[in-house]
Parts: C-alpha cells; structure tokens; sequence
C-alpha cells in the first residue's frame, strides 16, 4: 500500500482466503462385472441408460447371461450412471478382417478387429465408401446385432493427414480398433484401402476357459472414483475372499454380494441353511455385505407379460443404494420401507422369524415382503461384527470421507513442513467436516460433537517432521441406523404405561 500524503489515520483490510477445497460429492458410482455373451468393451466403460447398455452390449442376448438382467434391474430401481466390466473366458478370441489397397496388385494394408474378444465381433460389418476429399475413404462401422453405427468420414491412411484413419477410428469407436501395414517408402493415396461393403469380421469367439472375475473386477482402480461393486450371481468364497482383501487395499471400494441361490425344490429352511453356510464361508471385513434371499422379478424378455425370472438381488439393490444416496447421501442406509424393490414380484424364499433371528446377526441382510410397501430391503449389515462399521452406512461413510480429505489435502504433499502449512492442513479439513455435517453425513448437534481436527506441534514432533509427515487426527460422529425399535409396555394400577426406544 503506498505511504498516506496527508495526516490522519489510514485502515487497511487484508483477509486471506481460506484454501480452495475441491473434493468430489463422495457419491459412489456402480459397477458390474460379469459375462456377457452378447459382446461389448472388456475394459470399464460408462453407460447411463440402459437403451445406452443395449447399444454398446446387446441388451440381454439369448437371456443367459445374469449381467444385463442385473444391469436392468439396477436402472430402473433409480440408478445412475455406471461402469460395466465385460469379463471373458480365457481363450475367447477376437474377431478381425484385413482389406486390400487399391494398387494394381493390391496387399494388406489396413486389418480392423473387434474392441474385445467373443463370437459377437463376427457381427461387426465395415464398409468403405469413397470420401468428398481428395485422396480420403469414408469407413462406417456396424454392430448388425444392435444396430449401433459409426461413420467416419473422409479419412486416409497417410500418417501425416490431420484424418489419419488409425488416430481416429481408434480415439473414438466402441466397436473397433485398426492398424496399418503400410509398405516402406512415400504414402501413395493408392494404400488406402478399397472400396468394400458390409465386410463382417471373422474368427472371433467365446471360448471355454474360466474368466478371471478378480482380475476383470480389479481393472477399476485403474480409474478415480468410489465404487460399489456386484458380481451378478457370483459368492463363491474364492471369489469374494480375494476382492474383499483387495477391497480392504483400495480404500474406495464396497462389494455387494448375492446370496444364494436355491433350487425349485428348496425350502425356505434349506436356503437358510444355505445363506448361514456361506455368509460364515466368507472373511470378516467391513468392505462387503451380502443380500438375499434371490428374487422373482418381472421377466424383461418373457413371452407372457408379467412372467416370473429369478434373479439376484445385486441389481435392485444398488439401484437402491443410488437413490438414496441422490435422496439423502450415503450416511442413510439404503433399507427400510422406503427400499421398495421395482419390478419385483416377490422373493424367493419368505423366511420365517425364526430363521431371521439365525440370519440377520451373521450378516445376512434380508430381502423380504412389509404390508403397505411391498418387497423391500430389511437389513444394513456388512460381514464385520462386533465394530461400528458393521453397519452398511458407515463403511460408505467413511469411504466417501476418507477420499474426500484425501483430495483436499494433495495439495500439501512437498509443501514446506511448518506451522503455516499444518494450520492450512487443519483449516481446509475442518472447513470440509463442517460442509459434511451441515449436509447431515455426520451425527451431532453441533460441530463440537460432530467432529475435530488435531494437526498442530502435539501430534507434529520434531522426529516427525524430520522423517517428512505430516500428521492428522480426525474424530468423526458418523451416523447409525435405527436397526431396531422396541416397545416396553407395561399395566399399572391406573393405566398403562408405554416407553420408547
């Protein structure tokens, strides 16, 4: 400020603004992993409708596959967008055509395969038609199954164009990818490939070999974000035991597990003892939660309207979790009577009070018809017991936390290690916390009760400077569910008495 001219008394005001926090709203996104036999991308890709699903993976196929059923269910119980992982059998293979150039004798110059592996690349048509540029084809790419189309006008094989056919066929088809053997020397528009149409790919394949679900599933952390994960149909112990342990790693991830699954001749004892059997299979861990019994849903391909189909319940029920998590944030477990399952005609198995008592406490959480609303989640259990993030909410909770302080403190990484920076590292947690709690994801009537921040020189000593950390404690009162209400009704000599809890 320059020095005042005249004599009096000159205020000024500076105010530091407090860090920029830009953390994501801590909404999960949901992901299915499974086969699907009517093709589609391997790698994890978005699709946010199911008429999007049904372009990019053939809809339900031949019905028998479980992954577009689970699909299916979890949009039209109010999910959003969500990844979709296409597993396959180990030797499946890849469906691919060469096309000739048009030299005088013409030679392999351009080979297009399909995106992933699987009989349903053989699908895929090409055609080459001339283009409206000098020395450019138009290629147009075709799904027949889905009737999903590409067109990619006026490209050309020359390395140098700004349409180099490889660069953008392969930025941008889902259908597709290209290479190019081109012979040495100067390109000759003549390498351009000849004009064709409806060439199908060939030689692609489903396979027999057993698909890796761990590995397809474990493709996500190559993306940000907060998952929550089904494998639709899929609880063997092998299985769930190897994710959940990845899961516990990855700090961003939730699985939810179908149950089991039982035969037309099983009772509803027999699948209890079927659930408890695997439910106890399973490791403790607080990065899962199991949901049964399977349902008899609405059958999306029945001949008959109306026609029953059993599913699993995965797909209803993240579809559930989205919706309340857009309706009132993931501290609210999705459960209760305002889960009403869509499309559902009711559950496989109606379980008795007897066998509930059995199946709740071990985690189980059951899926069951309520009078006045109809099939509906009635349980909030992950596999852990004994420890506050039993509780379904409270894993998410802290998920969604955890990767929201994570984001806002990045910034502090090689930052100097001082008293200025720890206070900015408590400013900009504290200002986060109290976002969260004003938003209703942490319990307490005030910010005291709610949550603090310690990062200052009593968990900060000079060794720990020294070694380079920088450390934060946070208490946090997250939310818990009102898992059980019970009624003390007692008579008295002038009356009843009645007591709430």
């Amino acid at each position: 400020m320059p020095f005042p001219k005249r004599p009096g008394i000159t205020i000024n005001e500076s105010l530091t603004p407090l860090p920029k926090i830009d953390a994501t709203s801590g909404r999960p996104s949901a992901v299915f992993v499974g086969l699907n036999a009517a093709g589609g991308p391997v790698d994890p890709t978005v699709v946010s409708s199911w008429a999007e699903f049904n372009l990019l993976y053939g809809g339900f196929g031949v019905g028998g596959d479980l992954l577009p059923f689970s699909v299916f269910e979890y949009f039209n119980n109010g999910g959003g967008a969500a990844y979709i992982i296409r597993a396959t059998n180990a030797n499946a293979a890849v469906a691919t055509k060469t096309f000739a150039d048009t030299e005088g004798a013409p030679t392999q110059t351009l080979t297009v395969s399909a995106k992933a592996p699987g009989l349903y690349g053989n699908s895929i048509t090409v055609d080459v038609t001339a283009g409206s540029a000098a020395n450019s084809v138009s290629v147009t790419v075709t799904n027949t199954k889905t009737g999903m189309t590409e067109v990619y006008n006026d490209v050309t094989l020359d390395p140098v164009a700004p349409r180099n056919l490889l660069s953008i066929i392969n930025g941008a088809s889902s259908l597709v990818t290209v290479s190019a053997n081109l012979p040495a020397g100067a390109f000759l528009p003549t390498y351009n490939p000849a004009l064709v149409a409806a060439v199908s790919l060939v030689g692609g394949t489903d396979g027999t070999g057993t698909p890796d679900l761990v590995a397809a599933t474990q493709k996500i952390a190559n993306i940000s974000g907060i998952f929550d994960i089904n494998l639709p149909g899929v609880n063997d112990a092998t299985t769930i035991n190897a994710l959940t342990t990845w899961a516990a790693t990855q700090n961003n991830v939730f699985l939810v597990v179908d149950g089991v699954k039982g035969s037309a001749t099983d009772t509803a004892a027999l699948n209890q003892t079927a659930q408890s059997t695997l439910v106890q299979g399973f490791t403790p861990t607080s990065t899962a939660a199991v949901y049964g019994p399977w349902l008899q849903a609405v059958d999306p391909i029945g001949a008959v309207a109306g026609s029953p189909r059993l599913l699993p319940p995965g797909g209803f029920v993240l579809g559930q979790y989205a919706r309340t998590d857009a309706s009132r944030g993931v501290q609210k477990v999705a459960a209760g009577i305002d889960t009403t399952l869509n499309g559902v005609i009711g559950p496989q198995f109606r379980y008795t009070s007897a066998q509930q008592d059995t199946l709740a406490p071990i985690g189980l959480n059951i899926i069951k018809p309520i009078p006045g609303a109809g099939t509906c989640i009635f349980g909030a259990r992950t596999l852990s017991n004994g420890m506050p993030d039993r509780y379904v909410n409270i894993r998410r909770t802290l998920i969604a936390l955890k990767n929201g302080l994570t984001e806002i403190t990045r910034f502090a990484i090689f930052e100097n290690n001082d008293d200025d920076l720890r206070q900015q590292v408590q400013d900009i947690c504290e200002q986060y916390l109290r976002t969260q709690w004003a938003s209703g994801m942490l319990a307490g009537e005030t910010e005291d009760n709610a949550f603090f921040v310690v990062c200052d020189d009593t968990n900060n000593t000079p060794a720990t400077i020294a070694s380079g950390a920088v450390n934060i404690q946070i208490g946090l009162a997250l939310q818990t569910p009102a898992e059980f209400i019970i009624f003390n009704i007692g008579q008295t000599a002038t009356g009843t008495t009645t007591q709430t809890v």
